[in-house]
């Protein structure tokens, strides 16, 4: 669990711009899936099913919030969003109606990865077609993890600015 947890830090940061350090819990010499590596080499393990609700949920009927997802998103940023490139030219404006014409394009049945290819801002996200793995509450940033657990599994989100920039999300589990 700590290390899918770790992972999606990994990921997310990768995302949007930062480089992660690598921590005792995941080696960085580990090539295996689930471990933690730079970004431009992370690889995502199959993962494994879904997750099964909480005992207190499972008793009583009603679905729970999940304590882990897998998610991937399309980031779009714009000059001054944190940790943005600076060969990000474009205006807050301008990325909102870039943003805006993925997630219409994504509800129109356009493919997620290759709308990754042709948008995200995200260093390295079309290799994993904009995947962030497994995370769990407390990684994210918190706009972004409300977002994403408020999802059913497959459901792409509207679009959502946190402090990195535009973010379309399609929960995946």
């Amino acid at each position: 669990m700590k290390r899918s947890v770790a992972l999606a830090a990994t990921l997310f940061l990768a995302a949007c711009g930062g480089v992660p350090q690598h921590t005792s819990d995941a080696p960085a010499s580990s090539a295996s899936a689930g471990a933690i590596a730079p970004p431009d080499i992370i690889q995502i393990g199959a993962g494994g099913g879904g997750v099964a609700p909480s005992p207190a949920a499972a008793s009583s009927g009603t679905a729970a919030t999940p304590d882990t997802i897998v998610a991937r998103h399309i980031l779009i940023q714009y000059i001054g969003c944190k940790r943005a490139d600076a060969k990000i030219v474009r205006t807050r404006e301008q990325a909102l109606k870039v943003a805006e014409e993925v997630e219409r394009r994504l509800k129109a049945g356009d493919d997620f990865a290759h709308l990754v290819v042709d948008f995200s801002d995200e260093p390295n996200a079309s290799s994993r077609g904009g995947s962030l793995g497994r995370f769990g509450h407390g990684v994210m940033d918190k706009v972004f993890e409300n977002a994403a657990f408020k999802l059913k599994p497959g459901e792409i989100s509207p679009v959502i600015e946190t402090s990195f920039g535009f973010h379309v999300i399609q929960r995946m589990d």
